[in-house]
């Protein structure tokens, strides 16, 4: 299927976890919070080395290590300031952190179909 294709099915399944997650609030059962997380660790799963595959394809040669490194870098950065954002919407509504972050991923699909095209690399080293 390709990098992009398995990303895009991956953040469309990951997106349907987060949301399954906010219903949850307005719902609470076992069942669902077991489906949501099935659901979002199906979608996370099938997205990670995905995008790892499009970073690297994306990198010139020799430069991919350092690039992986950056992406990786970035990633905590985000898994450090998401917390305490959510937190900070979970004030507000217990949904909200996880319709926030649906809708930052169904951003970041449409940004991935919409933009971004199955390419190897262009650039030269």
């Amino acid at each position: 299927l390709g990098e992009k294709c398995v990303a895009e099915i991956g953040l469309a399944i990951n997106a349907v976890g987060f949301f399954l997650l906010a219903v949850l609030t307005f719902a609470p059962s076992v069942a669902l919070l077991f489906a949501a997380l099935v659901v979002f660790n199906i979608g996370d799963g099938l997205y990670q080395p995905s995008s790892s595959g499009i970073i690297s394809n994306a990198a010139p040669e020799g430069m991919q290590g350092q690039v992986q490194g950056a992406s990786q870098g970035i990633q905590s950065i985000g898994r450090m300031v998401g917390p305490l954002l959510a937190g900070a919407l979970y004030v507000l509504g217990a949904s909200l952190p996880y319709l926030i972050g649906g809708l930052l991923i169904v951003a970041g699909f449409l940004i991935l179909l919409l933009f971004f095209r199955e390419t190897r690399l262009v650039a030269q080293g």
